[in-house]
């Protein structure tokens, strides 16, 4: 009898269903210092905008500036939005872990002792 063969079906899906919903939750939080990375240079461009403003050397064309400066608060309104959003699937993702291995052990506490006497 191997290994595997001693973990019920059930226990089995819930481990290969927590190393799943863990990957993901590795992608999420690449996906949000991506977009904090983003974030940050749509601030920063936002300040050279402002600075080039405030010294006078932009040009005379007030349109041009105010369009600039309107598509730049537009992608910093973006990327807030998307990061709100990844802070919020990565917060339920961490939930579904919580849950899912709280399951696993009681699952383990209510069996007896056949998972070779190691105890957790």
């Amino acid at each position: 009898m191997s290994r595997h063969d001693s973990i019920p079906d059930d226990r089995r899906k819930k481990l290969h269903e927590l190393v799943d919903l863990r990957e993901e939750l590795r992608d999420l939080q690449t996906n949000l210092q991506a977009e904090e990375s983003r974030f940050a240079e749509s601030v920063k461009k936002r300040s050279v905008i402002m600075n080039t403003s405030d010294k006078g050397t932009a040009t005379d064309n007030e349109d041009e500036f105010l369009e600039n400066l309107r598509i730049t608060e537009q992608d910093i309104h973006t990327h807030r939005t998307k990061i709100l959003d990844i802070q919020s699937q990565i917060i339920d993702k961490k939930e579904m872990i919580l849950s899912l291995e709280l399951l696993v052990k009681l699952d383990e506490q209510q069996r007896p002792s056949t998972s070779n006497g190691i105890s957790h």
